[in-house]
């Protein structure tokens, strides 16, 4: 088996400025979605993607980090190690999976996966590491979520569409933000990285980022990493976590008795590391 076009060359085209901060609110509490939302003006060299390439996600074996539809940002001449993210060649197989090691057996790799819907998840895979091929994955670029469809083989990955589904994305790219403590989880964890596209009008809302991750801000000065519905005349910011821990919040389009939002930008992605 051999990997689909990962379009390389376009991905290096990329770079991305560290433009602050997204940091825990409420002592950090675990996937609260509570944040302060810090834009520092201290210059920093971008981010480069000068060894990466995308594939688009097929499989329901990485959520709730990365869901079917979305880009996986991989990066080619990186290590795996334990608990990463893989996308892994086995025999005739392409998968996108976790790494472990399997215990007391440390040239014995078990590949995990995990689904929101227990019943769709996948049997885990076993196999030598001298068997494998791997690749470690770095990022996820949110796509809208359309079905994805017509896989005729066991791939669990497939070309991400062109360079035009890449360009789609980036393009609206702002830059990173560091997160700092856990209440992005399970999305972001502490220390990585949210891609946020500049600030949007709710006009542009409505229209494209309806159910898709936010970071918004509510006229009481609250700002929400959550992912956002539209109503007729509120909005509501789902938790990304799924528990139920965290109830939704709801936010008055216009001024009036409720806080209403008054700014919102996209979350465009992750990168859990920096090259």
């Amino acid at each position: 088996m051999t990997l689909p076009e990962g379009h390389k060359t376009k991905v290096s085209e990329w770079s991305l400025r560290l433009l602050g901060t997204a940091a825990a609110l409420t002592d950090g509490r675990i996937a609260d979605g509570c944040v302060d939302l810090t834009f520092t003006t201290d210059s920093a060299l971008p981010v480069e993607l000068k060894d990466h390439f995308v594939f688009r996600l097929t499989t329901p074996t990485l959520e709730p980090v990365a869901r079917p539809g979305d880009l996986l940002l991989v990066r080619d001449h990186a290590k795996p190690t334990p608990l990463s993210l893989v996308i892994a060649l086995h025999e005739s197989r392409i998968l996108a999976r976790r790494l472990q090691v399997a215990d007391n057996h440390n040239d014995v790799a078990v590949l995990t996966a995990s689904a929101i819907n227990p019943r769709r998840t996948a049997a885990p895979v076993v196999a030598k590491f001298s068997t494998l091929t791997l690749k470690k994955v770095v990022g996820v670029l949110y796509d809208s979520r359309k079905t994805v469809g017509g896989q005729t083989s066991e791939a669990e990955i497939a070309e991400c569409g062109g360079e035009s589904a890449i360009s789609s994305i980036l393009s609206g790219a702002g830059g990173l933000v560091e997160v700092s403590g856990h209440s992005a989880e399970p999305m972001a964890l502490d220390k990585q990285f949210l891609v946020i596209g500049n600030r949007v009008s709710l006009k542009d809302v409505e229209k494209k980022l309806n159910g898709r991750p936010v970071i918004a801000e509510a006229s009481d000065q609250n700002r929400f990493f959550k992912r956002l519905r539209v109503e007729p005349d509120n909005v509501i910011l789902e938790s990304l976590e799924i528990s139920g821990d965290f109830p939704p919040i709801l936010l008055s389009k216009t001024p009036g008795l409720l806080p209403h939002i008054s700014g919102i930008w996209p979350v465009l992605g992750v990168l859990f590391e920096k090259p």
